[in-house]
């Protein structure tokens, strides 16, 4: 993907489709190295999905992101998708860690 992205990253429409789509396969990589805690520790915690998210975002996705050079506003909404793609992907992993 990064090799796609040094070739045709400079291309207008094309290069911003490739990078988003590589910020979203960054987010879904890292949910690979997530490690949830016990049922106890979850339900003490009312954020517990959103921080995981942005802890992943900000150890996995951000720095990648960053190296893009994207413009912000792209840069935005690379980061909500990402931190949805995380979201969902915590709350797939913890119902299969209770079922």
């Amino acid at each position: 993907m990064k090799t796609l992205i040094a070739l045709l990253g400079w291309i207008p429409v094309l290069g911003q489709a490739l990078k988003l789509s590589y910020v979203a396969k960054c987010a879904n990589d890292s949910l690979s190295s997530l490690k949830v805690s016990s049922v106890e520790q979850q339900e003490h915690t009312a954020n517990y999905i959103e921080d995981l998210s942005n802890d992943l975002y900000e150890q996995h996705v951000r720095p990648e992101l960053d190296n893009l050079g994207l413009p912000s506003m792209i840069s935005n909404l690379a980061k909500e998708k990402a931190l949805k793609i995380l979201s969902e992907g915590i709350q797939e992993k913890l119902l299969t860690n209770k079922s």
